[in-house]
């Protein structure tokens, strides 16, 4: 996902959405890109639509310029 600002403000706007939207969040990273842009990445645990309405209120966010979905199968069990 793309940022406008690179701060701490937006790194917990970011991880309080996802907190608000109830998803389990394997890692969070924000990295910088310019001076003042940012981008953040977040791996989390959903279901496909809650996915999708998880990224679609991440898109919502004032400092959020860009987000995308991307999905990995769940790994199968050994056993």
């Amino acid at each position: 996902m793309d940022l406008a600002h690179r701060d701490r403000s937006t790194f917990l706007s970011l991880v309080s959405m996802l907190h608000r939207r109830g998803v389990d969040v394997v890692e969070a990273q924000l990295h910088a890109v310019t001076d003042h842009h940012a981008g953040f990445t977040a791996t989390f645990l959903a279901t496909p639509s809650h996915a999708t309405t998880v990224v679609a209120s991440l898109r919502n966010l004032v400092d959020v310029l860009d987000a995308e979905l991307s999905s990995a199968a769940p790994a199968a069990s050994a056993g």
